[in-house]
């Protein structure tokens, strides 16, 4: 979680720095430290750092409980955002991933959004074959797969695969067995279940979209914290009971994302 920690202490050095401008204008202009003191207290933007980390870890548990373990901070963040997926065929026929799901995969990412590729790797042949039936035209040699990746590409191997090496910079997905001790990617889909991988992308972009609701919420509240006790309406008591409140509010919010399991099973088709 430290990565997750740093990226919201960052994000909240400006927002802090005009609150406290804000604070010390009412300050200036009212003649009033208690005020002054009751907004320092309704705004604390600490639960901005703990709501980011909150919405990870439910999201992160939610994956674990059906079969998909994200090891990196920050990596379903940046996942949401993913717009290709290239797979790795020739690591992902040694886990036999590619059968007769495959397609409907496909599809679904397509619907999604997500622009799949196919790495051929020493069998063209199986590329083509594969291509044909899931209905991917994109279809790319080694040589091609080593070349440089727009931003917001997803790799999808085993533990094994050689791209992995070749892009360390780039969001890699594995399939590993019932262990995923061999598996060093940001996310593993244990039991080499690729079915798994369309609930894994829909998971990061609800990661995402909680976590901007918490930052649009949390800086709506703490604004109108800041006017309330400008006008005189909060104490130091009620502002720490607002405090409070809006940060159920937002853990809440993340909390939400741990019970998504329940609600939805197990890709099937």
């Amino acid at each position: 979680m430290a990565q997750i920690w740093q990226a919201g202490r960052v994000r909240l050095i400006p927002i802090y720095t005009l609150f406290l401008s804000l604070a010390a204008l009412v300050c200036w202009y009212l003649d009033d430290s208690m005020r002054v003191i009751t907004a320092l207290i309704a705004f604390c933007p600490c639960v901005f750092v703990f709501t980011g980390a909150a919405v990870d870890t439910s999201a992160r548990s939610s994956l674990a409980r059906r079969g998909m373990l994200v090891r990196a901070d920050s990596a379903l963040e940046a996942l949401g955002r993913t717009e290709t997926i290239v797979f790795d065929v020739d690591a992902l026929s040694r886990t036999n991933s590619l059968g007769a799901d495959f397609p409907h995969i496909a599809a679904s990412l397509r619907h999604m959004g997500l622009h799949p590729v196919l790495c051929t790797g020493s069998d063209a042949d199986a590329a083509t074959r594969i291509s044909a039936a899931a209905g991917i035209t994109d279809i790319r040699s080694m040589e091609e797969c080593e070349m440089p990746y727009e931003k917001h590409t997803a790799l999808v191997g085993s533990p094994t695969s050689a791209l992995h090496a070749e892009h360390p910079d780039l969001m890699r997905i594995d399939l590993s067995p019932a262990s995923p001790a061999n598996a060093d990617a940001e996310a593993v889909l244990i039991g080499e279940d690729l079915r798994h991988l369309p609930a894994l992308i829909r998971m990061a972009r609800r990661t995402r979209t909680k976590i901007e609701q918490n930052a649009i919420f949390g800086h709506t509240l703490n604004f109108i914290a800041l006017g309330l006790a400008a006008a005189g309406v909060l104490t130091p008591v009620t502002g720490a009971l607002w405090h409070a409140a809006s940060a159920l509010i937002l853990l809440l919010n993340a909390a939400s994302l741990r019970f998504v399991g329940t609600r939805e099973k197990k890709f099937a088709f």
